[in-house]
């Protein structure tokens, strides 16, 4: 039998940024659609304040940074007819300075 995992406090996060959410979708279905990847500890979808709709981006908590990496490094991740995009979730809400960058071909 093995020990315990050594805790690793590292960069690394557990949660990811996830964009392009379709608005059909809900925390509940989003997260459920994420646990194919491993445990879900939080979904969170932003909604505009004055219309209570989703703003089509939001976050997801995994139990471990792996599995969110491993989120980050997936390519398809269709959701309700619509491709996400995920990245690292950055807490600053600093939009300046941001790179440009971009493109992408069809499919």
């Amino acid at each position: 039998g093995a020990g315990g995992k050594p805790p690793q406090q590292q960069q690394q996060s557990s949660t990811v940024f996830v964009g392009g959410i379709s608005w059909k979708a809900d925390e509940a279905s989003l997260a459920n659609f994420f646990s194919s990847f491993g445990p879900v500890l939080e979904c969170k979808i932003i909604l505009d304040r004055a219309t209570g709709k989703s703003k089509g981006y939001g976050f997801v908590t995994f139990e471990t940074p792996e599995i969110a990496a491993a989120v980050k490094h997936s390519t398809d991740l269709m959701f309700l007819g619509k491709m996400m995009n995920v990245g690292d979730a950055f807490r600053k809400h600093d939009r300046r300075g941001g790179g440009g960058g971009g493109g992408g071909g069809g499919g």
